[in-house]
């Protein structure tokens, strides 16, 4: 769910502009051809910032499950 509407989701045809360099046929490109917007940019960065706190949280989740067992294999070489 974007907090801002794009361009291409409001079923406006969106304006290409024509590729007469070679050079980009070249790259690799995604679906949409390999172009963004900017604030399709930030909905993109938004999703995987979102994807990372749930990987974080999981994995304190998973710690505090063996926080007994880490901690006896931190001190016990003291």
């Amino acid at each position: 769910m974007a907090l801002v509407p794009f361009p291409g989701n409001t079923g406006a045809a969106r304006y290409t502009p024509p590729d007469d360099d070679a050079d980009d046929r070249d790259l690799e490109h995604d679906g949409a051809g390999g172009k963004m917007s900017f604030l399709e940019h930030l909905d993109e960065l938004r999703k995987r910032l979102i994807g990372c706190a749930y990987s974080l949280l999981f994995g304190c989740a998973v710690a505090f499950i063996f926080v007994g067992r880490i901690q006896e294999f931190i001190l016990q070489p003291l």
